[in-house]
């Protein structure tokens, strides 16, 4: 079947006092997604369990063994320490970097050290740099200082859609746009791959979509995703920074 133009508007702050035209994600039907959203979080969190367990302590037991048993040898003078040290050096440089490639997809600590801008700009160049997508980057009248919850929301949306096109979309350039405007800041992911059916893929109960919806909605904050075929996907996000969020609110009560 041929691609159609696709175009989803997800209001995730709705008036009370208007009738909101039906989008697929009417709170009635939001039980069922939720539940696989969950279902998927904590699937992430054991998957992370079984990558420490399974690997990181598995070689940390192993690196162990082999210290003390060069240790032992090196005392009754039955190997050379220079060589032996350099093999361990390597072990612990190669510990280190899975363990902080594991913590980045936890947290990016950029974002609470140099913030939303920095951490961005870091993501698209570590994409560009490991893909053979090239990312471009750009912002305008970002504050520099945003609350915790609009920083890591809007990264993890741009780190889910850049995933999305490296994945999916077959083309070889996306860009994004980030922009601070009076009580707001405005968010835009683009590429130029082969697009998809947005309504399939939110029938289907795409994870990602919703988790994007979600996060949003959260910080009272509106996204639209438009696809259309061999003419890329768009993804705009803007988020209210003079309102409560949800989940500041949620944590409050």
């Amino acid at each position: 079947m041929p691609y159609r133009r696709s175009h989803e508007q997800l209001d995730a702050a709705p008036n009370p006092h208007r009738q909101i035209p039906s989008t697929g994600f009417e709170q009635a039907d939001m039980h069922e997604p939720l539940q696989s959203l969950i279902a998927a979080q904590e699937r992430e969190r054991a998957t992370i369990a079984r990558e420490l367990h399974d690997d990181i302590c598995q070689r940390l037991a192993l690196l162990s063994l082999r210290i003390e048993k060069v240790a032992k040898g090196w005392a009754n003078g039955q190997v050379q320490i220079g060589e032996q040290l350099q093999q361990i050096w390597q072990q612990c440089s190669d510990l280190t970097g899975d363990v902080q490639a594991l913590s980045h997809e936890l947290h990016p600590s950029v974002l609470d050290n140099l913030g939303l801008v920095s951490a961005l700009q870091s993501l698209c160049r570590e994409v560009s740099e490991q893909t053979d997508i090239r990312v471009e980057f750009t912002s305008i009248a970002v504050p520099a200082s945003l609350p915790r919850e609009v920083s890591l929301s809007l990264f993890r949306l741009v780190q889910e859609a850049l995933h999305n096109s490296v994945k999916y979309s077959g083309g070889n350039h996306s860009r994004v746009h980030l922009e601070g405007a009076p009580g707001r800041i405005d968010l835009e992911v683009r590429d130029r791959g082969v697009g998809f059916d947005v309504a399939r893929v939110r029938n289907k109960g795409g994870l990602g979509l919703l988790s994007m919806r979600e996060r949003i909605n959260l910080l009272n904050g509106t996204i639209t995703i438009d696809s259309k075929a061999n003419s890329g996907t768009i993804i705009r996000a803007c988020v209210p920074l003079t309102m409560e969020s949800k989940a500041t609110a949620a944590v409050a009560n």
